[in-house]
């Protein structure tokens, strides 16, 4: 499955429920690597369910870069074809 790198604005995308907990320290740490460097290194997945953006991985990086205070950030976006499922799978797989 191939996603498409675009920008998106971390404040539409969705987070919903997780699997993992959110490690706020770790999320401070890559704030300020995102500060130092001004933008996210890995881009968090995302995909398209009934017209909202919902992300698949990357919750701490998606975090971060909201308390970095970017206002877009890359995405590797998948389109809606992609199953909950699958979503669920790459989300605990990564």
């Amino acid at each position: 499955m191939k996603g498409v790198l675009m920008t998106a604005k971390p404040a539409d995308i969705f987070v919903g429920n997780r699997q993992r907990k959110l490690d706020k320290e770790w999320v401070s740490a890559l704030a300020e690597s995102i500060r130092l460097t001004g933008r996210v290194h890995q881009p968090p997945l995302v995909r398209f369910k009934d017209d909202r953006m919902l992300l698949i991985a990357g919750e701490h990086r998606l975090a971060a870069a909201i308390e970095a205070g970017l206002e877009e950030i890359d995405v590797v976006a998948h389109d809606n074809s992609m199953t909950d499922a699958e979503a669920l799978l790459i989300e605990t797989k990564t």
